[in-house]
């Protein structure tokens, strides 16, 4: 009876607390998104295709013009002459829709980089507050079906991702 009651209390006591992992989970995105840096990134992000969608505006219009005075002169020019200029415009437009595409690409890559560049400097702080927390694992949000509201650490990782990165790495765009 004495061994019955030691292998109980050594299940109950010593093996099971053990095999408890702390587990929590964070919303990545909300905290890139909401975060003081984050809201910098987006920002430079939203500004750089504001400037770079009025300049791909402009050129876009002034080639519907062209278009629009082209179509006008159908009847006066010759067929020659018509198709010298129509070739001419839809070599432009290639150029323009080819400008556009790679103007798309780049502004998609340096979204991937600066938020890269972001995630770098919010793991180390996740490593930090995983120690100090005695934390085993921190789950991504998105990857949890149901969870209980207190195991979110997203609000506290945001105060403290708002005080430890530097934004000043983050203003040079």
């Amino acid at each position: 009876m004495k061994k019955f009651s030691y292998i109980v209390f050594l299940f109950f006591f010593v093996l099971i607390p053990n095999t408890y992992s702390e587990i929590y989970f964070i919303d990545l995105d909300k905290i890139v998104n909401q975060s003081d840096v984050g809201k910098i990134v987006n920002q430079n992000i939203l500004e750089e295709n504001k400037k770079s969608d009025l300049k791909f505006k402009k050129i876009r219009d002034d080639l519907k013009k062209k278009e629009d005075e082209l179509i006008k002169q159908k009847n006066i020019l010759n067929e020659q002459e018509f198709g010298k200029k129509l070739d001419i415009l839809k070599k432009e437009v290639n150029d323009f829709n080819l400008k556009n595409k790679n103007r798309l690409e780049n502004q998609r890559k340096n979204l991937v980089v600066y938020k890269t560049k972001l995630l770098k400097s919010i793991e180390p702080i996740l490593i930090e507050y995983m120690k100090e927390n005695n934390i085993s694992y921190i789950l991504q949000k998105k990857n949890i079906l149901i969870g209980r509201d207190d195991l979110n650490k997203t609000n506290e990782i945001i105060n403290i991702v708002n005080q430890k990165v530097d934004k000043s790495i983050f203003n040079d765009w």
